[in-house]
């Protein structure tokens, strides 16, 4: 394995490591922050590993968060995220159908944001984790690997979870 995979990988798994705490932490604010500096390790990651279409979802993320944090999220922003980010991806990606795999995922979950169906979200965060999958496979990201197939088994375990009815309920 060459230093640059490892070190890749390295970069990235500090992102994970983020990733795993968001769980704790109650506010959505909060939420935004801590996944600006998770992103900001997983991108870092993926740009060593020369996964640049990665590393550009997760600048564009952060630029989405640091709107969400600041202003209403509107139609408007949405539509200018992925615009933003499909754009500059058709412009300057070189990865082919690959590369389009975090872009398409990053879209949709920019799109389905502001939704309160938490099976959809669920749902979502599950196809979009397969997606990059396919993205972490190309560019030789293990730990990415992993945190994509735990990631996507999670959430859908989440949506029967969430349809099961409360007991004594039919």
């Amino acid at each position: 394995m060459t230093a640059r995979i490892v070190l890749g990988n390295g970069v990235f798994f500090l992102g994970a490591v983020i990733l795993v705490f968001l769980g704790i932490i109650r506010t959505k604010r909060n939420i935004l922050i801590a996944q600006i500096l998770q992103e900001a390790f997983m991108g870092a990651g993926m740009l060593i590993l020369g996964g640049f279409s990665g590393f550009l979802a997760d600048m564009v993320s952060m630029a989405r968060n640091l709107v969400c944090i600041r202003w209403n999220f509107t139609l408007r922003w949405k539509i200018g995220f992925i615009a933003a980010q499909a754009g500059i991806y058709a412009a300057f990606g070189t990865e082919g159908f690959y590369g389009w795999m975090p872009v398409v995922a990053m879209c949709l979950f920019t799109w389905f944001l502001d939704t309160e169906n938490v099976v959809l979200l669920k749902v979502l965060i599950a196809v979009m984790q397969l997606m990059w999958l396919v993205y972490d496979i190309s560019i030789v990201n293990y730990v990415g690997m992993v945190v994509d197939v735990v990631s996507a088994v999670t959430n859908v375990v989440g949506i029967f979870l969430v349809r099961k009815p409360k007991s004594g309920q039919p």
